[in-house]
């Protein structure tokens, strides 16, 4: 059985934005609006409009292209695959990119909360006679690879269920 938890867009990019200042490099980086985070061809792109301040300056639109991956702890992260800056000084992103892509792959979002509601409510969804059954079935509940949809991360929820349940 396959359950999907949605992600909303929305919720990931408040997320995210807190990672997109810093203070570490030539460049003190700076969000200047809220980012905004939409699906394109399975990936998701965040676009903003930064500035950067310190020995190295610039002001300009940022884009980053995502895919969200599940990390060993079952925590929700991005991998970044793409960035670039456009602004008059571009080339100046090749400098601090390598500053700013860490800390948005340190990003994680925990959807823990989430898969315990669920498990807890699997947990009484069966008659009391499969109460032991439902419980070993749920224990080996795994997270699967997530997919970018048009407003949410998909992030399927999946566990093994005896051929018995699956008769009328």
């Amino acid at each position: 059985v396959e359950i999907p938890l949605r992600i909303p867009h929305e919720a990931i990019a408040e997320a995210l934005a807190g990672r997109l200042t810093s203070r570490e490099g030539p460049c003190q980086l700076a969000a200047l609006e809220k980012p905004k985070l939409h699906a394109i061809e399975g990936r998701l792109r965040l676009e903003l409009q930064a500035s950067c301040q310190g020995l190295i300056a610039w002001r300009g639109a940022l884009h980053f292209t995502l895919v969200p991956i599940v990390d060993s702890a079952g925590r929700l992260r991005m991998k970044v695959v793409d960035s670039g800056l456009q602004a008059p000084a571009g080339f100046i992103w090749d400098i601090s990119k390598k500053y700013v892509h860490p800390r948005l792959q340190e990003f994680s979002y925990d959807f823990g909360a989430l898969r315990e509601t669920l498990t807890g409510f699997l947990r009484t969804a069966g008659p009391p006679e499969y109460a032991a059954e439902l419980q070993a079935a749920l224990a080996g509940l795994q997270v699967l690879s997530p997919r970018v949809e048009a407003s949410a991360v998909l992030v399927p929820i999946a566990f093994e269920v005896t051929d018995a349940w699956l008769t009328p």
